[in-house]
């Protein structure tokens, strides 16, 4: 594959996610807000007090995951985080 074709698809890419996330967000806010109109309630939780309080299930599982599993995932998770703040 030609370098100006590479350069074109990943592009491509980089447009359509753009264009899906767009989507995305714009449908749910619209069902969102028909869950509202019918009378469903949303309940915003305390994302501090989950993570505090699921923080030690990864330490349940170590003996049954690869060594190590758990670290490189939350590698990676950071790593596209960082892809995703650019």
């Amino acid at each position: 594959m030609t370098p100006d074709l590479q350069k074109v698809i990943l592009q491509t890419g980089k447009d359509i996610t753009l264009f899906h996330n767009n989507l995305q967000n714009k449908m749910e806010s619209q069902w969102k807000q028909k869950l509202i109109d019918k009378g469903m309630t949303f309940v915003v939780s305390d994302q501090a007090a989950f993570k505090k309080r699921l923080a030690d299930i990864p330490n349940k599982f170590t003996a049954k995951w690869a060594p190590g599993l758990y670290l490189e995932i939350q590698k990676e998770i950071r790593e596209y985080q960082a892809k995703k703040a650019r």
